[in-house]
């Protein structure tokens, strides 16, 4: 997150970065979303985690790169991404696998701090907490 946000301060105009499911620009892009759609990022950073990507194989078990503290293990969620917006996209980056770590507990925890937050249980259909639901209102409002 923090490398896409160095990487956008160099750009002398308009234009963007991403790396990963890290999104950070300057001017206004249209970002596709995982499970489909997207969104139109005016300021700040976008970034998703998630198991989808960065996975493996082991033992005939599936690992994946979001460690739960407690137990060192691969983290057990509901979800299979997060994507949050936030005012930078290293705080976005932080948030999502802050999020995903936290399960059902994860958009109550976004709502707390004001950060919207796009959920994507395995399911696929996806959750929204509060301040997403917001801010895509107040867009269609505009």
């Amino acid at each position: 997150g923090q490398t896409v946000d160095e990487a956008v301060d160099l750009l002398s105009g308009d234009g963007f970065v991403t790396a990963g499911g890290d999104y950070a620009g300057r001017g206004e892009f249209d970002v596709a979303l995982p499970g489909g759609g997207s969104v139109r990022v005016t300021r700040g950073g976008l970034a998703t985690s998630g198991t989808t990507k960065r996975r493996w194989l082991r033992a005939g078990t599936w690992q994946h790169h979001l460690i739960d503290p407690a137990t060192g293990r691969p983290a057990e969620s509901p979800w299979e991404q997060v994507t949050v917006s936030a005012g930078t996209c290293l705080q976005a980056d932080v948030a999502a696998k802050a999020a995903f770590l936290l399960g059902p507990d994860g958009p109550a925890w976004l709502d707390k701090r004001g950060l919207a937050g796009r959920f994507l249980p395995a399911d696929g259909a996806p959750r929204l907490n509060r301040a997403w639901q917001r801010s895509v209102l107040d867009t269609v409002a505009a």
